[in-house]
């Protein structure tokens, strides 16, 4: 049993992984390069009317969201707990949609079945799948303090 509670644990450190990698992929198919156009469009255009240093700083601040994904990814697979911590920082940054949620695929499929899924189902999926994530986490990391004991 406890084999299974670890690959679990491994997995959400591959879709960190892969988040990222789906995030270079989609930006490379729509001929931008990753994180340098996202900076440029969504925040140093943005300058004149929020101000250069607050500008630069939402800049740092997603891309070290982004890469805090290759280590919480490397860390989960490796299982370490400051993997779990990691995550945990990472949730309401998820939650506010400045980086994909963990099951990065998961709002896909609503485009195809519903009309319309609106920023709310959205949103509760990815709570619901960050919730499930943070207490199966959290519950792994208690039981392996209870043997390591």
């Amino acid at each position: 049993m406890k084999n299974w509670r670890e690959q679990m644990i491994r997995i959400w450190g591959v879709f960190d992984i892969m988040t990222i990698l789906w995030y270079m992929g989609w930006s490379i198919s729509k001929n931008q390069m990753p994180f340098v156009y996202d900076i440029k469009h969504q925040f140093l255009d943005a300058a004149p009317q929020i101000g250069m240093t607050t500008a630069v700083s939402l800049s740092l601040v997603v891309f070290a969201a982004f890469m805090s994904l290759v280590a919480s990814g490397i860390l989960l697979i490796r299982l370490k707990k400051a993997g779990i911590v990691i995550a945990i920082v990472q949730a309401p940054v998820r939650l506010l949609t400045v980086i994909p949620p963990s099951i990065f695929f998961l709002l896909w499929p609503l485009g195809y079945i519903l009309d319309n899924p609106g920023a709310s189902v959205g949103f509760s999926l990815t709570l619901l799948v960050e919730l499930v994530k943070l207490s199966y986490m959290i519950s792994w990391w208690l039981r392996t303090a209870r043997v390591n004991r």
